[in-house]
């Protein structure tokens, strides 16, 4: 027996399967940066002496979140109004599950 809806279900779970290696390994801050190539943003936080991107007047703006938006869209830049509003610890603990942290 055949079901219509799952005609593509091969398919699904490779792209399932991808998905899941996009995951990240380590945290960006605690692993200084992607495992797979040095981040732009971690190397610009440290220059400037920041802890985050949330201490930047500029960060809603910043080049250096481009790379990530076709994955994440604006849920980098989300998150971090909601850290320079809530704090580092406050956000931490209400964050999603998602986050390696």
């Amino acid at each position: 027996m055949t079901v219509k809806e799952f005609k593509n279900f091969v398919e699904c779970c490779r792209v399932l399967e991808e998905i899941t290696k996009l995951q990240c390994n380590r945290p960006c801050r605690g692993g200084k940066g992607c495992a797979t190539f040095p981040c732009e943003v971690i190397k610009c936080c440290r220059s400037k002496g920041y802890e985050g991107c949330w201490e930047c007047s500029d960060f809603e703006k910043c080049h250096r979140f481009e790379f990530i938006k076709p994955l994440h869209g604006e849920n980098s830049i989300n998150n971090l109004k909601i850290i320079r509003e809530m704090g580092l610890s406050e956000w931490a603990q209400h964050r999603h599950k998602f986050y390696n942290w």
